[in-house]
């Protein structure tokens, strides 16, 4: 058996531009995904917003993670999520769990995060396809928590709804 991870971790996760500018206002508090590992709740989410803006946008933490049918998670937390019906049963379609992703607060970095900035820090560094997980202590992981703690001017608080 996996140990859990390490509560100082990060998980960096990749979501289109425009569901990343739903979440930044507010619109947007539930992500839905097909696989996450609810053992990751007390580790702070990085938004990577995918191309064309390929930047670490958003720093998130999490309220819950609901694991139920995808039906069942449509009916709860639908309203909630910034897309339609039937992008969201193309999504699922075929699988019997999915996972809500409840957000809880969300900050915005003033001056986003380039690719190209992170490159400099980790040459061969790949965003990930759905999510990944930086381990404390490495690199990328010190890189981010300094950027939050030591520059709080470039963070700004959202409103939880």
């Amino acid at each position: 058996m996996t140990a859990p991870p390490h509560p100082d971790s990060l998980v960096l996760l990749s979501i289109r531009h425009e569901f990343a500018t739903l979440i930044r206002n507010g619109s947007k508090r539930v992500e839905f995904r097909k696989r996450y590992n609810p053992k990751l709740i007390s580790c702070p989410i990085i938004i990577y917003e995918t191309a064309p803006c390929m930047q670490f946008s958003l720093w998130v933490t999490l309220k819950d993670i609901v694991c139920d049918s995808p039906s069942n998670l449509w009916k709860q937390f639908g309203r909630l999520s910034g897309t339609h019906r039937k992008p969201y049963n193309e999504y699922f379609d075929g699988k019997a769990l999915g996972h809500a992703l409840l957000l809880d607060h969300v900050q915005s970095f003033k001056k986003p995060i380039s690719l190209n900035e992170i490159r400099s820090i980790r040459e061969d560094y790949r965003p990930p396809q759905s999510y990944s997980i930086i381990k404390r202590d490495g690199p990328l992981h010190k890189f981010f928590t300094a950027r939050k703690r030591n520059n709080p001017e470039e963070v700004s608080c959202l409103p939880a709804s």
